[in-house]
C-alpha cells in the first residue's frame, strides 16, 4: 500500500508516490492505492478516502480498507467487473466492465472545475470523458480477457493532478 500526503493530491511528494504505485503495478505487482494522514489530526471536513458501505460501522469499514474496496480521494469510484468490486479479482471472459464516479466531496472539489475520468487496463489509457461536477456519470464496456487489471481515476483538468485514483480489479487469469 501506498499512502498520500494529508490533503493534497497535488502534492509532489504524491505524485512520487503514484509513479512507484503505477510503476509496481506494471511490474505484475498487486498493491492498492491508498489516501492517509499523518498529521495526527482528526479529519472532519476533508476527505482522504472515499468507501462505499452497506453499514456505517468501523468493521464494515475496515473490512473494505482490508479488501482494497476504496477510492484514495475525495470524488467516489464504483468499478466492477460481474460481481467483483475494485480490490477483488475475477476472470474478465464474458463479463462487462461497469464504472460510475459520483460523490464529489464539496470540502475538496469546486464547481467551476473540470473533472476527467480515465478508465486504464494495464497501464494504458483506454477510455477518457469529462465529468459533470456534482452529478454521476457510467460507463459499461466489456472486459478484455487479455487485459492484467483495469483501474479508474478521477482527474481534475482545471488544476492538473489526479484527484481520486481506484484500486484494480485483476484477472484471475492472468
Amino acid at each position: 500500500m501506498l499512502c498520500g500526503y494529508y490533503n493534497n493530491m497535488a502534492d509532489k511528494r504524491n505524485q512520487e508516490a503514484y509513479k512507484v504505485w503505477t510503476d509496481l503495478l506494471a511490474l505484475g505487482k498487486r498493491v492498492y492505492a491508498t489516501a492517509g494522514s499523518d498529521s495526527h489530526k482528526v479529519s472532519n471536513t476533508v476527505s482522504l478516502t472515499t468507501i462505499y458501505s452497506d453499514k456505517k460501522d468501523a468493521t464494515a469499514l475496515l473490512n473494505n480498507v482490508r479488501n482494497g474496496d476504496f477510492t484514495a480521494g475525495p470524488i467516489g469510484i464504483r468499478m466492477s467487473i460481474g460481481d467483483t468490486c475494485t480490490g477483488g479479482e475475477t476472470s474478465f471472459a464474458g463479463k462487462r466492465l461497469v464504472v460510475s464516479v459520483g460523490e464529489f466531496h464539496s470540502k475538496e472539489c469546486k464547481s467551476d472545475d473540470t473533472y476527467r475520468l480515465d478508465l486504464y487496463r494495464d497501464n494504458t489509457l483506454v477510455h477518457s470523458q469529462e465529468i459533470p461536477y456534482g452529478e454521476v456519470s457510467y460507463i459499461a464496456l466489456d472486459a478484455d480477457p487479455n487485459a492484467s487489471f483495469y483501474r479508474a481515476e478521477v482527474y481534475n483538468v482545471t488544476k492538473n493532478y489526479q484527484v481520486s485514483i481506484g484500486n484494480p480489479i485483476w484477472n484471475a487469469d492472468k
